[in-house]
């Protein structure tokens, strides 16, 4: 038996802890957590959990691009580009003498 002291208001008190009771105790305790551990539904519970926690991250990850406002303008953007390209090389075709500010002036008259 092992003795443990206590203070409580400068007085000492005596505690008195039988280790038999103890590991008798903590006995228990691991015979009912093995048998948690060994019901099969709780087994398949756990597992059940980590795959919806790994769909639900990989989710989050794959979609976090839709929340990117930056990648709509650098679509427009290439649109756009893609165009005004197309014009240009259709106006240096129809007219390959014309100066760059003519050529620059057509195309933004048939883009609109």
């Amino acid at each position: 038996m092992g003795k443990k002291r206590k203070k409580q208001d400068n007085k000492h008190v005596e505690i008195k802890v039988d280790k038999s009771d103890v590991e008798k105790k903590s006995i228990s305790f691991l015979n009912k957590v093995e048998s948690v551990v060994e019901n099969k539904y709780v087994q398949y519970g756990w597992i059940a959990l980590l795959i919806i926690i790994v769909i639900i991250i990989s989710s989050y990850v794959r979609l976090g691009s839709l929340h990117l406002p930056v990648t709509d303008v650098w679509a427009e953007n290439m649109v756009t580009d893609n165009y005004r390209g197309a014009i240009e090389q259709q106006v240096r075709a129809e007219r390959p003498n014309l100066p760059e500010s003519s050529i620059q002036r057509l195309v933004d008259e048939q883009y609109k």
